[in-house]
């Protein structure tokens, strides 16, 4: 499908067309609130893929019911294999646009989320990859680990060089160049990547094209009480092994874990970062909407 042409003012700009592709396996909990929200977004040239991989559950039922009102929304359903990387791999291909936009099944994306994104790659031909902020919900406070939003803006990665020292793309937040995912054959599909299978992406098109960093809160980040990326050994024993693939110091990699008056201090900080965050996008609505009634 092309570029949608669309009239602003008294000329025209193309829209290019994002896919957008969930990996799906029993998230009949949560996977309807998460395509609603791509249904919600205000930028129209997208399609969604959902790549169900061996639900059990309704997930099949869902994926259909939407399908059937929506063209832009297509699903397909493969074995499952236990890594997601294969089933988002499989919806990749699939894919027809010049972006491709990755969410999990159980995230949400506020509704300016593809628009401002898209407004942000277009700005350099250069650009491979566009990511911003993610704000954790669910299973979380103030008191808990997995709190605040991510990444904090001072920390956010610019460069390749950045990312070589911390992943700090949310996953549901990349949009990446359907040009650059192909050209390094996208996800690698190694078992011990899985959970870490996103950073490796990342590194290796960061390698080749720029990336760029939107400072907008545009998913919300559900938090459950289990998942590999509680599992601190299990997380850090993969890191580990992309710290041997991509050649990187693992002396200083890992996932930290924070307890008592530094968990406090580091979420207070996390909090100040959200309302700045936050102040800011008001500010941003304020003057979009200032410029349209200009």
């Amino acid at each position: 499908m092309p570029a949608l042409l669309v009239k602003v003012m008294d000329s025209y700009i193309q829209e290019p067309l994002v896919s957008v592709v969930i990996a799906a396996f029993n998230a009949e909990r949560d996977l309807r609130e998460t395509i609603v929200s791509v249904t919600k977004q205000t930028y129209s040239n997208w399609e969604l893929i959902v790549v169900d991989h061996g639900s059990t559950d309704a997930t099949a039922d869902i994926i259909r019911e939407f399908a059937e009102q929506d063209p832009r929304i297509r699903s397909t359903w493969i074995a499952q294999s236990g890594r997601p990387s294969v089933a988002r791999n499989y919806g990749a291909k699939m894919a027809r646009g010049d972006w491709i936009a990755f969410l999990d099944a159980d995230d949400l994306w506020l509704p300016r989320k593809m628009a401002e994104q898209i407004d942000a790659a277009l700005t350099n031909p250069s650009i491979g990859l566009v990511y911003s902020v993610a704000e954790r919900f669910g299973t979380t406070s103030i008191l808990t680990r997995d709190y605040g939003i991510a990444p904090l803006p001072f920390l956010a990665a610019h460069t390749h060089a950045a990312l070589k020292k911390r992943n700090t793309i949310p996953f549901s937040t990349a949009m990446c160049r359907a040009e650059a995912f192909n050209s390094i054959s996208g996800f690698d599909e190694d078992p011990l990547l899985k959970a870490v299978e996103d950073w490796d992406l990342w590194l290796r098109v960061s390698a080749q094209y720029d990336i760029k960093f939107v400072p907008h809160i545009h998913v919300l980040y559900r938090v459950h009480s289990g998942g590999l990326s509680r599992n601190l050994d299990e997380m850090n024993k993969r890191i580990q092994y992309l710290c041997q693939k991509h050649k990187l110091d693992g002396t200083t990699m890992g996932v930290k874990t924070w307890k008592g008056v530094a968990l406090v201090i580091r979420n207070v900080t996390f909090f100040i970062c959200g309302v700045y965050v936050r102040s800011r996008m008001l500010l941003f609505s304020l003057v979009r909407t200032r410029t349209k009634c200009d």
